[in-house]
């Protein structure tokens, strides 16, 4: 089993002999290369996003020489680096995700441009950063339930209208 190192000069020489005489050596060398590892597919996986979201983040890493390594993710708000983290990879073709958990710390406003950006490092070459971006959006608030009581009112009776009304966003109903 062979177990070269990047960047090692590998050497073969070569002689023939007829018994008699022999050739004069001749070298052919190589020297071991390593590739850059690539993130074809970085993604925001929740999208549409709202304030009261948990944001995920994920890329695959791919190593054509198939090494371990590690993905580095940062999010970014609007242009501020907002969060870092390095993911250990357990080698070729393996998904890494982080998830920022919505707290006091990360706080997601709505309209504000959130980006995730990952960059693969083999233990020797790092890729390109591969970014994902998603704004925050605002979602309908709801109103399932309208009443009016009393359901089966007389002429006289005062009436009393009333809604449950609730927005998955946490903003204030008027």
């Amino acid at each position: 089993t062979n177990d070269f190192s990047v960047s090692q000069n590998i050497t073969c020489a070569g002689i023939v002999s007829d018994g008699t005489l022999n050739s004069s050596f001749v070298n052919a060398s190589v020297v071991i290369t390593n590739r850059v590892p690539t993130n074809p597919n970085q993604t925001f996986i929740t999208d549409p996003l709202t304030r009261n979201d948990n944001m995920n983040c994920s890329g695959t890493y791919i190593d054509a020489d198939n090494q371990a390594g590690t993905m580095s993710v940062n999010f970014y708000n609007g242009s501020s680096t907002h969060f870092r983290t390095n993911i250990s990879t357990a080698g070729n073709n393996t998904i890494a995700s982080y998830t920022l958990i919505r707290n006091q710390t990360n706080g997601f406003k709505k309209n504000e441009n959130w980006t995730c950006t990952a960059q693969l490092n083999d233990g020797v070459i790092s890729s390109d950063r591969v970014n994902d971006s998603v704004v925050i959006s605002n979602t309908i608030p709801n109103n399932p339930t309208t009443n009016i009581n009393p359901n089966l009112p007389l002429r006289l009776d005062n009436l009393n209208g009333s809604s449950f009304v609730s927005d998955p966003d946490g903003d204030t109903l008027e």
